[in-house]
């Protein structure tokens, strides 16, 4: 597995507090900083019923500490795209499935 690092819901939730943003980017720091991919995993990714994988967006080479805040922030949105919202509902699921 490449390295990484992870933004758990709660990490999501709170994206405009300033310390959650540090936090990010202190990762990336230590990640040094290079191109890396912005994706996100669904809580029920892969059941056997539904497989979430690709429901949202995923935004690749980010380079810069700015480029990466507007990714996570896209991505984060991306679960209310139209696509996401319609094959959560075909499958019965919630909203933030």
């Amino acid at each position: 597995m490449p390295p990484g690092f992870v933004l758990t819901t709660a990490g999501v939730a709170r994206l405009d507090d300033g310390s959650i943003r540090s936090e990010v980017l202190e990762a990336y720091r230590r990640l040094g900083e290079g191109p890396v991919a912005v994706r996100s995993s669904a809580v029920a990714e892969d059941l056997a019923e539904a497989s979430f994988a690709g429901q949202q967006s995923t935004f690749l080479n980010v380079s810069g500490a700015e480029d990466l805040l507007r990714a996570v922030e896209a991505c984060a949105a991306s679960i209310s795209a139209e696509r996401a919202v319609a094959y959560r509902a075909a499958l019965g699921f919630g909203e933030q499935a």
